[in-house]
C-alpha cells in the first residue's frame, strides 16, 4: 500500500494524480468532456528508493491487474520471440483491464537503439513505441517504467504520449529516513526503555545518504 512507500510523499502524490485518479475516476473526466490519457509514467531515481514498490502500491490501491516485466524475461535470442512476449504482456493487460504494466529497469529493456548491440534487442525497442501508441483505445491500461539511468532509454520512448511524464524518487531526507525506520521498527519487540520514535530519529540522523533499501537491511 502507499503506507509502505515511506519518505516519498511527493512521488506518491504525483503518481496518484497521473495513474490512480484517471484509472479510478475516469467518469469525472468524461463528465467535463475530457479523456484521461493512458500514456506512460517514468519513475526515476537511485536504486533502492522504492520505485517498484510504488508501482505495486498503485496497482493494489486501484484494484488493477498488475503485469510486472523485467528485462531478462523478455529478451530472447530467437527471432521474433522477444517481440511476441512483449505483445502478450499488452494483450493480457487489455483482457484483464483495469490493468497496470510495470517495466522494471527500463534501460535494460529499451536502451537507445544506437547503443543496443543485439538485433533482437533493437527489434524490441522498435516495437514498444507502437504498442504504447496503441493504448489510446485501451483507456483502462496504464504503464509505469522504472530506471536509474533515464539517459540510456531510447529517445523515441520519451516523446509525448509515451513516457513523457517523469516522477523523480530521490534519496530520502532525514524526516523520510525516520518514517522508513519507524515502518520497519513497528513489528519489532524492543529492549525495555527503548522508544521507537526516538530510536528512529537517532538512526535517521546517522544514516545520511542511505536509500530505503539500505535502511530496510
Amino acid at each position: 500500500s502507499y503506507a509502505d512507500v515511506c519518505g516519498q510523499e511527493d512521488a506518491v502524490r504525483a503518481v496518484r494524480d497521473l495513474i490512480e485518479l484517471p484509472m479510478r475516476h475516469g467518469a469525472l473526466f468524461e463528465a467535463v468532456g475530457a479523456h484521461p490519457r493512458p500514456g506512460g509514467v517514468l519513475l526515476v531515481g537511485p536504486p533502492g528508493t522504492g520505485k517498484t514498490l510504488l508501482a505495486r502500491a498503485v496497482a493494489a490501491s486501484c484494484g488493477a491487474h498488475l503485469e510486472l516485466v523485467g528485462g531478462p524475461e523478455l529478451l530472447s535470442p530467437y527471432i521474433g520471440a522477444s517481440e511476441q512476449a512483449l505483445r502478450q504482456v499488452f494483450e493480457r493487460a487489455a483482457q484483464a483491464a483495469p490493468a497496470l504494466i510495470v517495466f522494471d529497469e527500463m534501460d535494460s529493456i529499451a536502451p537507445s537503439r544506437q547503443r543496443a548491440e543485439a538485433q533482437h534487442q533493437q527489434a524490441l525497442v522498435a516495437q514498444l513505441p507502437t504498442l504504447l501508441d496503441g493504448l489510446e483505445p485501451r483507456r483502462a491500461v496504464y504503464v509505469i517504467a522504472t530506471t536509474n539511468r533515464p539517459q540510456a532509454i531510447d529517445p523515441a520512448l520519451r516523446r509525448p504520449g509515451r513516457f513523457d511524464r517523469v516522477v523523480t524518487m530521490g534519496l530520502p531526507r532525514q524526516a523520510g529516513r525516520a518514517a522508513i525506520l519507524r515502518h520497519h521498527l513497528a513489528p519489532l519487540h524492543l529492549e525495555g526503555g527503548l522508544e521507537r520514535e526516538r530510536l528512529a530519529h537517532w538512526l535517521a540522523a546517522r544514516t545520511r545518504g542511505a536509500s530505503g533499501a539500505d535502511l530496510a537491511h
